[in-house]
């Protein structure tokens, strides 16, 4: 079973090679990723079963007032 855990983004190392393919895609990617965490947002994380990071899901709800 899958099991996902639900984090501050500020307590995720935004530095680990698990994100290297978002920057490739993404040249913004730690900016973008600094400022998410200093506005305390979340995120939910999946790790292999020697703890390294290889999931990661952050949800962007949008609303009416949202481009």
């Amino acid at each position: 079973m899958l099991e996902l855990e639900e984090v501050p983004m500020q307590d995720i190392e935004y530095a680990d090679s698990f994100f290297n393919s978002f920057r490739g895609f993404y040249p913004e990617f730690d900016e973008w990723y600094r400022r998410q965490a200093s506005r305390g947002r979340k995120a939910y994380i999946h790790r292999d079963p020697e703890g390294v990071l290889d999931g990661f899901l952050c949800l962007k709800i949008e609303g009416p007032e949202e481009d």
